[in-house]
Parts: structure tokens; C-alpha cells; sequence
């Protein structure tokens, strides 16, 4: 399992280590808040990667991608 925090609101409510300790798991990615940017992209029916490809969230999401393909070819090699 990949967990991701997302942040759906900026940095109020629980942190990362308060979530983990709740849901008992390691979180392996945070997703800043972007909530302007994310409705602008979406108000113009574009990807955020998009509208913002410099944007940090975009290079996470390149990260996640990267690290989920890697971890998924990992287990399979594994089986």
C-alpha cells in the first residue's frame, strides 16, 4: 500500500506523524495545498500538471508515480 496525505485544507488539522499514529501506518508521500491552483486548473478543464508544470506538487506527483511504478515492478519481479 502507498499512502498519501493530502491536503485538502492548508496546514490546519493533524500532521503527519498525528495521521500515521491514527491509521497505524507509514505515510509515504504529503500533497501541499493547492487549492486555488487546483480549482483554476480545473475551472479550465486542464491537468494541473498542465496548467502549473513547475508547480512542487507537480514534481510529487512525478515522484509518486515514479516510486509506485519502481515498488509495483519490485513486487512483481518478486512473485
Amino acid at each position: 500500500m502507498y499512502v498519501i496525505l493530502n491536503r485538502a485544507v492548508g496546514l490546519e488539522g493533524l500532521t503527519k506523524a498525528e495521521a500515521e499514529k491514527i491509521i497505524k501506518l507509514d505515510i509515504n508521500k504529503s500533497m501541499p495545498h493547492q487549492g486555488s491552483n487546483f480549482a483554476l486548473a480545473n475551472n479550465q478543464h486542464l491537468p494541473f500538471s498542465q496548467k502549473f508544470p513547475n508547480n512542487t506538487t507537480v514534481i510529487i506527483f512525478r515522484d509518486m508515480a515514479k516510486e509506485m511504478a519502481e515498488l509495483a515492478d519490485h513486487r512483481l519481479r518478486k512473485s
